[in-house]
């Protein structure tokens, strides 16, 4: 690989990855009813919007005939359909790009779906160092949890921290129960964090082996 081929990698990896971190903020967002006028909402809204509005107009619910009283079937979904198939198909160009940009074919069909949804990176050129779907979800909470517990020590009154709070409280929750009472410390964000480190052990172990057995 030259050094262009490398910089044009690292280039398209970043960009299609920090985009699929938004996404992934609209879902959680739209999915726990976050504030839409919190300022860190409107960026998100307004980054995700023209590509994402048209397929969760799509994949909306109809409107309910005139008449109709039960409107729970018709209620719209807070789900976000289209920023779901958005993750996906970003994903699908990225691992097609960067193959075409490395080895000059597109990728088989078994290595595509295991690179999209499962793969944590070896540094092997067969998987070319890309990070799957499952791996960007657990890191996108471990991000959010260390942003959190930072945010409230130095910025309390940051908008983005009750934001934060919105997205990582049905991870917290749990742990916070498990807890007992620590006089006012909140230690949730650390048995959250040691929750995610573990599954990533437990997941990068199976995947291991997956690849294996796929040839990858």
């Amino acid at each position: 690989m030259n050094p262009l081929q490398e910089i044009a990698r690292l280039l398209l990896n970043t960009g299609v990855d920090l985009y699929i971190f938004v996404l992934w903020m609209r879902f959680l967002l739209q999915a726990l009813g976050a504030d839409f006028y919190n300022p860190v909402s409107q960026f998100v809204v307004h980054a995700t919007s023209r590509l994402v509005d048209p397929l969760d107009r799509l994949f909306a619910r109809k409107q309910p005939p005139a008449g109709v009283i039960n409107m729970r079937r018709y209620r719209p979904s807070r789900w976000s359909i289209g920023a779901l198939i958005l993750i996906v198909l970003l994903k699908l160009l990225q691992i097609t790009a960067v193959s075409l940009l490395i080895y000059g074919q597109q990728p088989p069909a078994v290595l595509l779906g295991f690179v999209t949804l499962l793969n944590f990176p070896f540094g092997g050129d067969a998987i070319f160092a890309l990070s799957g779907l499952l791996p960007l979800v657990l890191t996108f909470y471990l991000w959010m949890i260390i942003a959190g517990a930072i945010l409230s020590w130095v910025a309390p009154q940051s908008p983005a921290v009750h934001l934060i709070f919105q997205v990582t409280e049905p991870l917290l929750a749990p742990c916070r129960r498990l807890l007992p009472n620590m006089g006012g410390f909140d230690l949730s964000p650390i048995i959250a964090i040691l929750g995610i480190q573990i599954a990533e052990i437990l997941l990068r172990s199976s995947v291991g082996k997956l690849a294996v057995l796929l040839g990858v």
